[in-house]
């Protein structure tokens, strides 16, 4: 990471460019903490939307029987309004991603739903994205190789990869992934 640094500086460009960017700019999305209960994710909701933020990452209270009746919540409180992600942190079992998968999928804001099971279920993961068109993405926080994260992509587990650049060895093997 440190020499990505000094050559961007040498070059006097940003990192995200000498990887090739195609464009210089993205949209960004609000990340919630975990709240105590409905009112404060509904009170999150309300000042990202009057920010200006068009999508925001959920991440509810990680217990599938509590979660399940929010994310019904949001999407018909604010699913004409806003996109949204849910990271229930690895917390479901495969039979509740995928209940909360067939949730999602009956409203249009859900863009994607990350890290639903434990990262290394390959199992798990390939059947909910066999099984739903919700975007499933990967958690990136165990899968730590660029050959963990290749077997995990031949096996069509994924729809999506999030890499953390200081967990996969740097911006030289992020790339090569």
């Amino acid at each position: 990471i440190a020499l990505w640094d000094l050559m961007g500086k040498y070059a006097n460009l940003p990192i995200y460019q000498m990887a090739g960017a195609h464009r210089d700019k993205i949209l960004a999305y609000a990340t919630s903490p975990t709240f105590k209960d409905h009112q404060g994710y509904f009170d999150y909701i309300e000042k990202a939307m009057a920010a200006g933020f068009k999508s925001i990452k959920i991440h509810p209270f990680t217990f599938f029987d509590l979660d399940y009746p929010l994310v019904k919540e949001i999407s018909e409180r604010y699913g004409d309004k806003m996109l949204f992600n849910l990271d229930p942190d690895s917390g479901y079992t495969r039979k509740e991603a995928l209940k909360m998968c067939k949730l999602m999928e009956q409203y249009d804001c859900w863009e994607w739903f990350e890290s639903p099971l434990p990262d290394r279920d390959l199992e798990g993961y390939k059947y909910l994205h066999e099984h739903t068109h919700i975007n499933i993405s990967d958690g990136g926080n165990c899968k730590l190789t660029l050959m963990d994260i290749n077997n995990y992509c031949k096996e069509n587990a994924y729809t999506d990869l999030r890499i953390d650049v200081t967990n996969c060895g740097g911006f030289t093997p992020m790339l090569k992934i």
